[in-house]
């Protein structure tokens, strides 16, 4: 019959693998987010973050799609983003700081790059965010 193939033929090298059951989409996130955790100074590839997560890449793809709306590379990138800006706001002494130093904290080493991806998840450059952090008045805590 066409388009059945028995169980001992092999599959097709373009037939999709099945996507990954939910709960194991999840687990696989988990288990990347540790591996993220980890290695917070640097950014490891998607090969690097299947072995973490025991799936085969497309398996993980599929798995972060489902689960956080986006690519392994995609999350990994917004997350260290995310963990620039932190340091970027973090209050310091003036000259304390450098956006290169904050990039390659976070695991970002072609500064043209990191400066594009930030513009384009936060409206504004790392140093205009650095510069309006360095004016703003630190923000003291109420008491009641």
């Amino acid at each position: 019959m066409e388009g059945i193939r028995s169980p001992s033929e092999p599959a097709a090298a373009h037939e999709p693998l099945p996507a990954p059951s939910r709960s194991r989409a999840v687990l696989a996130v988990r288990a990347v987010e540790s591996l993220l955790a980890a290695t917070s100074s640097r950014m490891p590839s998607v090969d690097e973050l299947a072995l973490a997560s025991g799936m085969p890449r497309r398996s993980l793809e599929r798995a972060f799609r489902t689960v956080v709306g986006m690519s392994p590379a995609e999350y990994v990138r917004h997350r260290a983003l995310a963990e620039a800006r932190r340091l970027l706001l973090e209050p310091s002494s003036p000259g304390d700081k450098a956006v290169t130093r904050v990039a390659a904290a976070c695991g970002f080493w072609h500064l043209g790059r990191f400066a594009a991806y930030y513009r384009r998840a936060f409206g504004e450059t790392p140093s205009q965010t650095l510069k309006r952090a360095s004016i703003a008045p630190p923000v003291r805590p109420t008491t009641s």
